[in-house]
């Protein structure tokens, strides 16, 4: 597997419900993890993420629910219908329509 030059790596209240959102939802596929650490390397086309459940080792400030305010990925799929019908199948709310 040829890994990115950058991967983001997300802190997450719950592996199991990441997991769920990330595979089933949206469709990435799962890579590897480390379940012991309970942690997940994800991918879906040429994007790749990292997640792991927050264990206090990597904490840089205070984690206040919502996470990942102020930061948006871009993620280059080839049918963003399909993802689209998947959130809102799974009631999810978008910030903003998909175009």
């Amino acid at each position: 597997m040829k890994f990115n030059d950058l991967i983001p790596e997300l802190s997450v209240s719950s592996i199991v419900e990441s997991k769920r959102f990330y595979i089933d939802v949206l469709g990435f596929k799962l890579e590897y993890e480390r379940v012991e650490d309970k942690f997940a390397f994800l991918s879906l086309g040429k994007a790749q993420i990292m997640i792991e459940e927050i264990n206090g080792y990597w904490n840089t400030g205070k984690l206040q629910y919502p996470f990942g305010r102020g930061v948006n990925f871009q993620i280059g799929i080839d049918d963003v219908a399909i993802i689209k019908s998947s959130l809102v199948k799974n009631n999810i709310n978008l910030f903003r329509d998909i175009y």
